[in-house]
């Protein structure tokens, strides 16, 4: 599904990442872990597409990333990214609310149930299934790039 050769983002003489070769087949849970400075958001970038690589190529299915963002790819910036009050499950419920029409984007009755049951199957998808009730406090901010990930 997503395949990188041999990626690299330079500034000048500063190099952020090199010679990233990557493979992750649909499907696939990969964990990026490195210290800070070598790459793992500039990585995320591309795949967003709001950066571009200096160097090397970059697919989602055999074709090319396009350079703007897409509804089949979004990324969950770890502040300002959720809403404090409300529990894991409602958070992940709010991007239903959200793609309403109307004032409010509040889900009732049997929106409200299909939207329920959406999230908690996407959030046991991505391992999560046991943080439903919890608060984003409570959690990694690196879960989140999970959850946005598993829904892809």
């Amino acid at each position: 599904m997503i395949e990188a050769h041999n990626l690299w983002k330079e500034y000048g003489d500063n190099v952020v990442l090199e010679r990233l070769s990557i493979k992750v087949e649909e499907g696939e849970f990969i964990t990026m872990v490195g210290t800070s400075g070598c790459g793992k958001s500039t990585f995320l970038n591309f795949l967003l597409g709001t950066q571009s690589q200096t160097r090397g190529e970059l697919l989602i299915d055999g074709e090319p990333i396009p350079q703007e963002p897409s509804p089949n790819r979004g990324i969950v910036f770890q502040q300002y990214s959720v809403f404090p009050h409300m529990t894991v499950l409602e958070n992940v419920m709010a991007a239903k609310a959200f793609q309403r029409k109307g004032v409010s984007g509040y889900l009732f009755g049997k929106a409200r149930y299909s939207a329920q049951i959406e999230a908690t199957q996407l959030l046991e998808k991505v391992g999560l299934g046991h943080a439903l009730q919890q608060y984003p406090h409570q959690l990694s901010g690196g879960i989140w790039y999970s959850i946005t990930l598993g829904s892809l």
